[in-house]
């Protein structure tokens, strides 16, 4: 089986699209994963990983979440657009 291993956000939409999900449902989606990082990171903390592999997997989250961000303005960062004009 073939595997992307720098799957981007226009690769994660292209998917979306092809599921028939829209644009604005993804985004709320990625919201609520980049909501859910902060309960990651202390469920991580707290897990029975070595330190090593905590730092590891708690890297790996993050890196996955900053390649679903690229080039995609999240719902509460177009209010702050907004609101800032």
């Amino acid at each position: 089986m073939w595997r992307k291993s720098k799957f981007q956000m226009n690769d994660f939409l292209k998917s979306a699209t092809a599921m028939g999900l829209e644009q604005n449902v993804v985004r709320h989606l990625i919201e609520n994963m980049y909501k859910a990082v902060p309960k990651w990171r202390l469920l991580i903390q707290k897990s029975f990983l070595t330190s090593e592999m905590k730092e590891k997997y708690e890297q790996l989250v993050m890196n996955r979440m900053d390649r679903l961000h690229l080039g995609l303005p999240l719902a509460t960062e177009r209010t702050q657009e907004h609101t800032n004009k």
